[in-house]
């Protein structure tokens, strides 16, 4: 989404959902492993996100450090604080 806001000229929200889906029991959400993955894929994601902001500004990414910690502080504090479950 990042890149996508970067490279489009023009992005429009509408109040529409376009898609469902159900939690199953047994799903990937719901195990301890694929939660762990989950979260270190958001990890890289946010690395991702910030090695092409920094390309993109350069010096001018400091406007974005807040947001950037203040996200990787919280992926790495729910992950201590409910463990991987």
């Amino acid at each position: 989404m990042t890149q996508a806001y970067f490279y489009f000229e023009k992005i429009e929200h509408i109040n529409q959902a376009l898609y469902h889906y159900f939690i199953h029991e047994y799903s990937m959400t719901r195990n301890k492993v694929a939660k762990l993955n989950l979260r270190l894929d958001m990890l890289n994601n946010l690395r991702y996100m910030k090695d092409f902001l920094v390309t993109r500004f350069g010096d001018e990414f400091e406007q974005f450090e807040p947001y950037y910690i203040h996200r990787i502080n919280k992926v790495k504090h729910e992950t201590l604080r409910k463990g991987f479950t």
